[in-house]
């Protein structure tokens, strides 16, 4: 599909070399239009791209969607552990910055991020767990 215009040049290249902020930008419109399925697909799509992403958006936007889309937990929880993971290094490499503007605004933001993924994953592991022992109470019975 090839566009012609004044920025046709740009817009080509966006969307053969960059397709993931295609899928990523696609499923935000799809969450503000509040079709819930159709942006799990997107976000899905982006995610199939590259499966070993170091991309924090993505892998808590693809655990998002496998949790909403009533996937089982085992698939979404090693996304939040990778996640959080990457968090934690860039963290530590943005505390050890020398520039105190960039370095204040980095931790802030990798502090709040990885408070969100501690409070998700926990949130995740717990219902894990619960269902667990649900199944395992109507088996005792």
């Amino acid at each position: 599909m090839a566009l012609h215009g004044p920025n046709a040049r740009d817009v080509n290249r966006v969307v053969q070399q960059k397709p993931r902020y295609i899928f990523s930008f696609a499923a935000a419109l799809f969450l503000f239009e509040g079709n819930l399925e159709a942006a799990n697909a997107m976000t899905n799509s982006a995610f199939r791209l590259n499966e070993q992403t170091e991309d924090i958006n993505l892998l808590a936007g693809r655990a998002d969607a496998l949790y909403l889309g009533g996937q089982d937990l085992r698939e979404v929880i090693p996304l939040l552990q990778k996640s959080l993971q990457l968090i934690e290094s860039r963290l530590a490499q943005a505390e050890r910055a020398t520039d105190n503007k960039i370095r204040s605004d980095l931790v802030r933001r990798y502090r709040r991020a990885r408070f969100i993924d501690r409070l998700d994953l926990a949130y995740i592991l717990t219902q894990h767990g619960l269902g667990r022992r649900k199944i395992y109470c109507r088996s005792a019975t």
